[in-house]
C-alpha cells in the first residue's frame, strides 16, 4: 500500500514512528506493507517511488530540513501513484485548509483518505463524502472525532442495525482535565489552566478546547455520520467553561458535555455545555484527559465507552487503525 502523508508536525511524525514500530505486526497479522511515497507540505510535495526510509524521516522535524538534508526536490505534482492519503495537517476550523485542498486532490486521483484533521470535513462534509462515494472511495476519520476513543467506530460498526436515538459525551481532554482539577483540588479556572499548560496538556492558547469549539466540531462530525444530521458548527448551542467558578456542590460533578439527540421531527438538537451531573451518571466518572461517549439506542439500550486519554500517540494510533480498516474493506 502506497501512502501520501500531509502534515509533518507532532502527530504526523508520531504516525511515521508508529508505522515503523508496527511494521512486522502489520505484515504478519494484516498482510499489509505500507510505503510512504509522498510527503506534502506548504512548499509542495517530496516524493520517492520506492518509498522513504522512515528512520531517515524521523531524523528531521520539518520537511524543509528533510529536503535540504537529503537533497530532495519539491514538486507541485503528486507524481507517484498512491492508494491512500493520511491527512495530519493542523485543524483550522474557520476555513478547513489546507486539508480540504489535499483531500479533494487525493479523491480526484483515486485515493482513499484517512483524516485526523477536522477542518475540511467540518466545512465540506457532504461534498467530500459524495465525491468519495461517486468514485468508490472511503474517507476514514475516527481520529478527528475523539482521537483514541473509538466513538465513531462504535456507532458505525458495533451498533449496526440498531436505531440510535442520540448520544452525549465528554469529547475534549483538555477541558475535562481543567474541570477535574477545579473540582478535586478546589482551585480556580485560571490555576487549573496554568497547571494544564505546565503539564503540556493545554496549548499555549487553549481557546478551541475551553470554549467548547473543539467539542462542537466533534459532535457535528459524529451527528452527521451516525444520525444523518447534515449539521454545521453554527447549529450547535455552545457554551464553554471559561466563566466557570470552582464548584461548591460536592454532590454534583461538572463536565463539558457534547450531545446530539433526535427530535420528534427527525431534526437533531446539538449542544455543548457544562453540566452538573449526579455521581452515578456514566460521564461523571471521566477524569483528567480521558474522554467518553454514551449512546442511546432502541434495541441495545444505553452503552458507554470511555478512555482514550488525549495524546499525540492516541491520535496517531487512530489513523493507523483507520488505515488497517481501509485495507479490510
Amino acid at each position: 500500500m502506497n501512502v501520501y502523508l500531509s502534515g509533518f508536525g507532532r502527530i504526523g511524525r508520531q504516525w511515521i514512528e508508529l508505522l515503523d514500530q508496527k511494521r512486522e505486526l502489520l505484515n504478519v497479522h494484516y498482510g499489509l506493507r505500507v510505503k510512504i511515497v509522498g510527503l506534502i507540505g506548504r512548499n509542495g510535495a517530496l516524493v520517492c517511488e520506492e518509498g522513504f526510509d522512515v528512520r531517515t524521516l524521523l531524523r528531521y522535524e520539518k520537511l524543509e530540513q528533510l529536503a535540504k538534508g537529503e537533497n530532495l526536490e519539491w514538486t507541485k505534482e503528486w507524481q507517484v501513484h498512491a492508494d491512500v492519503l493520511v491527512d495530519c495537517t493542523p485543524t483550522y476550523e474557520s476555513h478547513g485548509e489546507p486539508g480540504y485542498t489535499y483531500i479533494k486532490k487525493a479523491l480526484q486521483m483515486g485515493m482513499h483518505v484517512v483524516s485526523i484533521s477536522k477542518g475540511a470535513l467540518l466545512h465540506h462534509y457532504d461534498e467530500l463524502m459524495n465525491s468519495a462515494a461517486e468514485k468508490g472511495l472511503k474517507i476514514k476519520y475516527s481520529g478527528a472525532t475523539a482521537a483514541a476513543l473509538p466513538a465513531l467506530d462504535i456507532g458505525e460498526h458495533s451498533m449496526a442495525g440498531a436505531e440510535l436515538l442520540g448520544f452525549e459525551g465528554v469529547l475534549n481532554g483538555t477541558s475535562n482535565y481543567v474541570l477535574t482539577e477545579m473540582q478535586e483540588r478546589g482551585i480556580s479556572y485560571e490555576q487549573a489552566i496554568a497547571t494544564a499548560k505546565e503539564q503540556g496538556i493545554a496549548e499555549p492558547d487553549p481557546t478551541l478546547d475551553v470554549s467548547g469549539a473543539d467539542s462542537a466540531a466533534k459532535i457535528v462530525l459524529l451527528s452527521n455520520a451516525l444520525l444523518g444530521a447534515k449539521a454545521r458548527k453554527q447549529d450547535v448551542d455552545l457554551e464553554g467553561i471559561e466563566q466557570l467558578a470552582g464548584s461548591t456542590d460536592k454532590d454534583r460533578v461538572v463536565r463539558l458535555v457534547a450531545s446530539a439527540y433526535k427530535r420528534e421531527d427527525n431534526t437533531v438538537q446539538l449542544t455543548v455545555k457544562p453540566k452538573a451531573l449526579s455521581p452515578d451518571h456514566p460521564l461523571a466518572a471521566i477524569r483528567g484527559t480521558n474522554k467518553a461517549i454514551t449512546l442511546h439506542t432502541v434495541e441495545m439500550g444505553v452503552i458507554t465507552v470511555s478512555g482514550g486519554a488525549s495524546s499525540t500517540l492516541g491520535a496517531a494510533s487512530a489513523a493507523l487503525k483507520d488505515l488497517i480498516n481501509l485495507y479490510r474493506r
